[in-house]
């Protein structure tokens, strides 16, 4: 699922002739995923992973922004009782109780990502969507710049260039390292 529709996207671009839904829906499925990769996930996703302890009542998940825990299991036992035990956006778990997390690693089963999708990051796709089809309707010679974007601004972490705009509305919410 998208966290902008096909509908959206097109009247983002001021789409007047008909254009193929399948390829409107590439572009919004590549832009979230340039996006996604700066910033996490932008709506909610399930992540097992398994987390290695790093003390006895904290541990840390690598996805982020986290937004719930479905279930933590040692590696060698059965599920943990989840109650007093929190997660925050940073992907830090903590617990209330002394030494929960005794073994050596633990498979994590959680909730990360945004519900509802902010809407500075809901423009900043359809923005993304936009650059990446005036590119390819002018001929694979990128998109015309428009005011702020005539100077684009690289973002750690990414594979090329991130339009100014698009830059400016994803930095309230970048990763600190810069990766998902």
């Amino acid at each position: 699922m998208s966290v902008v529709s096909v509908p959206e996207a097109k009247d983002h671009l001021q789409l007047t002739q008909p254009v193929e839904d399948l390829l409107i829906q590439s572009y919004i499925d590549s832009a979230e995923a340039a996006i996604g990769k700066l910033v996490g996930p932008l709506e909610p996703t399930a992540v097992t992973e398994r987390v290695r302890a790093g003390s006895a009542t904290v541990l840390v998940v690598a996805v982020t922004p986290a937004i719930s825990i479905t279930s933590i299991t040692p590696i060698d036992g059965t599920a943990l009782d989840l109650a007093g035990i929190d997660i925050d956006p940073a992907g830090i778990i903590t617990a209330d109780t002394a030494a929960p997390f005794t073994s050596r690693a633990y498979t994590v089963v959680y909730q990360a990502g945004r519900n509802p999708c902010p809407a500075d990051l809901l423009m900043a796709v359809k923005e993304l969507i936009r650059v990446q089809w005036t590119g390819a309707v002018n001929g694979g010679r990128g998109a015309a710049p428009r005011g702020s974007e005539r100077a684009a601004n690289t973002v750690k972490g990414a594979e090329g260039t991130m339009p100014f705009e698009v830059s400016r509305l994803l930095a309230p919410h970048m990763l600190a390292s810069g990766f998902a």
